[in-house]
């Protein structure tokens, strides 16, 4: 027979002294307490744990989430969750939110009700599958990331070589490869072929697992070690705010900008969407080319040029 804690004793005598009723949170947390069911932080932690994300920032997103559903709800188990509750509660955060948004946070916390049941015989019905279009059109749509005009690509880099160098040679990166910031950070440097690559060996998707020749202009910049590219996002958008660009305008665009510039340079497409990572490329072309491929694939990188 289990032993109950003296503390929990005492808590338990004074609650049946007051004669507290089922729905009280007290009463609610001994229940859980006693039936060894997990808090909702516990079961982020382990679902984590056991399903490692290869980016930071899906990680982030889950706490985030999380974060949203215990200020209203309170860290407690993910057991007795009804559809009005999930409804109600993401009827709270939506206002403000894009479309994309609200639905990963369905998506995160059906994860995590499915987790916190994987071990249930006959589970209840996930009452978080399905809510976005239960509640109907919610949210507005994602702002798309803007390119840079002249005038304002030269004044970020002005203002990043004098102020952030770190930022500035990760920024050169992104803006000469087509590379996310968290991919500029992961990018192992070396020859493929005979030409000088950023390989990426994982990614976003699969199809984000690719190289991409080094551009000229990056022959002598280097990423800085023991950057995090949540602070470096953070430090791009001050930077931004403090030279009055347009909100579209974020580190994002520097993709963007490389995009554009392959296109005016009448890049062909099957050519752009192997450097973007869009397509999926076999492992002989990306890793084990004789360095035609990557030779021709080097000769349209270098037609990007921006003048910073």
């Amino acid at each position: 027979m289990d032993v109950v804690p003296p503390e929990l004793d005492r808590l338990m005598g004074q609650l049946d002294a007051e004669d507290a009723g089922l729905d009280d949170p007290r009463v609610q947390a001994i229940r859980d307490h006693l039936q060894g069911l997990p808090t909702a932080s516990e079961v982020l932690a382990d679902y984590l744990e056991h399903n490692p994300k290869q980016n930071p920032t899906t990680a982030t997103n889950y706490r985030a989430t999380l974060r949203h559903w215990t200020d209203r709800h309170g860290n407690k188990p993910l057991d007795g969750i009804t559809r009005r509750m999930a409804v109600e509660w993401l009827d709270g955060v939506s206002p403000g939110k894009a479309r994309d948004t609200i639905k990963r946070h369905v998506t995160v916390m059906a994860h995590l009700w499915d987790w916190a049941h994987r071990l249930s015989e006959s589970p209840p019905a996930n009452p978080f599958k399905g809510l976005q279009q239960a509640m109907g059109r919610r949210g507005h749509d994602a702002k798309g990331y803007a390119v840079f005009t002249p005038e304002d690509l030269a004044a970020v880099f002005s203002a990043l070589r004098e102020s952030d160098p770190d930022l500035h040679a990760v920024a050169l990166v992104s803006l000469y490869s087509g590379l996310r910031l968290s991919e500029c950070l992961k990018a192992k440097r070396h020859a493929v072929g005979g030409v000088e690559c950023w390989d990426l060996e994982g990614g976003k998707t699969i199809n984000a697992r690719r190289i991409v020749p080094v551009h000229a202009r990056l022959a002598e910049v280097r990423i800085p070690e023991g950057v995090n590219d949540k602070m470096l996002s953070v430090r791009f958008s001050r930077l931004r705010r403090r030279l009055s660009l347009p909100e579209g305008n974020t580190f994002h665009s520097l993709r963007k900008c490389f995009t554009t510039a392959l296109e005016r340079a009448g890049c062909p497409e099957e050519i752009a969407v192997r450097l973007l990572g869009h397509r999926p490329v076999s492992l002989s072309y990306r890793v084990y080319s004789a360095g035609r491929d990557v030779k021709a694939l080097k000769r349209w990188v270098e037609t990007v040029a921006f003048g910073v």
